[in-house]
């Protein structure tokens, strides 16, 4: 069994293609989705420029993994079952790249806090030498995964398999029509500027 079929997640619930209010909610959070990807990113990226080795690298034999939700999603943490796995916090996670990088840094959480069609946690996983950093999205995407009628998947990592939506950071963080998607400006800017500051 892949790391793909362990961690993937197939939801069959559509949501509607017209134009509505959730529409709109759903692409201003997906700007910021996106944008916690490129934070969490560059965080990944300066950790191993400055120590050698990438988060949890060396620590275990087993897959780490660090699902990334708020005290609200609690629920809709990723919990994988296996004695294959190895399961650390979050908090974990924020601690070894502190100290990595000998200052304090943040986590990110996915802008949206009520249950919908598709996982609403930021998932790091860790194989051997080999890291991915899963999102979520709420619309379909060029550079995305479509993994249902509703949602889609984007992952950056350090050896990409060749298919749509697996990313190195750097060639991502390139890509103009993943540019002009992080980069919009949502209708709601203040609402999730203010719910931004108030995760930190």
């Amino acid at each position: 069994m892949t790391h793909r079929i362990l961690f993937s997640i197939s939801v069959l619930i559509a949501l509607s293609s017209c134009s509505s209010p959730l529409d709109s909610y759903q692409r201003d959070s997906d700007i910021y989705r996106m944008r916690h990807l490129v934070n969490y990113g560059e965080l990944i990226q300066e950790f191993h420029a400055k120590t050698g080795r990438y988060p949890f690298q060396g620590l275990s034999d087993k897959t780490i993994k660090v699902s990334f939700v708020a005290s609200e999603q609690a629920t809709e943490e990723a919990v994988f079952q296996s004695d294959r796995v190895l399961s650390i916090s979050q908090e974990d996670f924020r601690k070894e790249v502190s100290e990595g990088l000998n200052r304090d840094v943040r986590l990110w959480f996915d802008p949206q806090r009520s249950p919908t069609s598709f996982p609403l946690y930021y998932l790091y996983v860790l194989e051997g030498d080999t890291y991915f950093f899963i999102v979520h999205l709420g619309g379909s995407y060029s550079f995305a995964a479509d993994r249902g009628p509703g949602f889609s998947q984007i992952e950056i990592s350090n050896s990409p398999p060749e298919h749509k939506g697996f990313w190195e950071f750097p060639d991502l963080i390139a890509d103009p029509e993943f540019n002009n998607a992080v980069s919009a400006i949502p209708e709601r800017n203040e609402w999730f500027e203010k719910l931004e500051c108030e995760n930190r």
